[in-house]
């Protein structure tokens, strides 16, 4: 599920039935359903697994399903799709919604690029992050062992501290 930044709409990936759903906050109903279509590596049918929408407008979105990267704005996919990704376990973009980062299982962390003309690989480093659930703050990418990568250079910056990821109030100390 992703929230736009006004909290007035969610996305929400429906995996079984290879689209998102549009979802009105105030009225709690579904207003629309993004169909993804089919891969464009196997021709199979494309089924999210994350979505993120960007915090400079609200209906633009990046959805990974089926190990590739999709650029959505308004409903309509935008240009062209990486594939290869393999399984992503987050999707985050950045403060001013130009790029993005993809982590996937396999802990590649990659770096991509968002416009128009879709989604296009910037960089990427291999086994950086070695934890699911990322958070991205402040120019720095946080992970549950907490571990801090500076976004910009995609190297490990601080090392390891105690780092709140979900808004629970609770931090992790590597330990976990």
């Amino acid at each position: 599920i992703a929230l736009t930044s006004d909290k007035s709409t969610a996305y929400v990936s429906m995996r079984e039935s290879n689209r998102i759903a549009v979802v009105d906050l105030g009225s709690f109903s579904v207003t629309d359903y993004i169909k993804l279509g089919l891969s464009s590596k196997d021709s199979l049918p494309l089924l999210p697994a994350e979505v993120d929408v960007s915090p400079v407008s609200n209906d633009s979105l990046l959805v990974a399903a089926n190990g590739e990267v999709l650029s959505f704005v308004s409903g309509a996919q935008q240009g062209t799709v990486p594939a290869g990704f393999g399984a992503v376990t987050d999707l985050y973009f950045t403060d001013d919604g130009t790029e993005a980062f993809v982590h996937q299982l396999s802990d590649n962390l990659t770096r991509v690029a968002v416009s128009g003309a879709g989604v296009t690989r910037v960089d990427q480093q291999p086994e950086l992050l070695q934890a699911a659930s990322l958070k991205l703050d402040g120019g720095f990418l946080y992970d549950r062992e907490g571990a801090i990568v500076d976004a910009d250079t995609l190297t490990v910056d601080l090392g390891v501290n105690e780092v709140e990821i979900d808004g629970s109030g609770q931090t992790s100390d590597g330990t976990l």
